[in-house]
């Protein structure tokens, strides 16, 4: 059976849409950094992160060191995922709740993503 779609495009898209968060973290930090109360250098923990994101989706859309960047950033989602999001999970207030299992899932989605985009790569 063939593709729908070619995995070159998929991996293009995939790497836009990281650009996207990567973008939103940098312009919203200050906003974003509120989730990490109580962490040292909140807001340019969330600077980095945007950094990381930006620089995944560069690899992604220029087809360069895919593999290493895929693992690279299905670690630092699983990382934002068990400290960022997970303890979340408890909250008392039923919004905080939903938001942060939105954030759990969403987050584990994108990084099995990369890892699927890491193991199909040659580079």
């Amino acid at each position: 059976m063939r593709n729908f779609l070619p995995n070159s495009v998929a991996r293009i898209i995939f790497g836009l849409t990281m650009a996207f968060f990567g973008l939103g973290h940098l312009t919203s930090a200050k906003q974003m950094s509120g989730m990490l109360q109580g962490w040292p250098m909140a807001e340019i923990l969330v600077y980095i992160t945007g950094i990381c994101l930006i620089l995944a989706a560069i690899s992604f859309v220029i087809n360069k060191m895919v593999k290493l960047s895929g693992y690279l950033l299905a670690l630092l989602l699983t990382i934002i995922v068990i400290a960022v999001h997970a303890p979340g999970l408890g909250a008392a207030d039923e919004m905080a709740k939903q938001m942060a299992t939105i954030g759990v899932v969403k987050d584990l989605g994108i990084a099995m993503g990369a890892i699927a985009f890491a193991n199909a790569s040659e580079n």
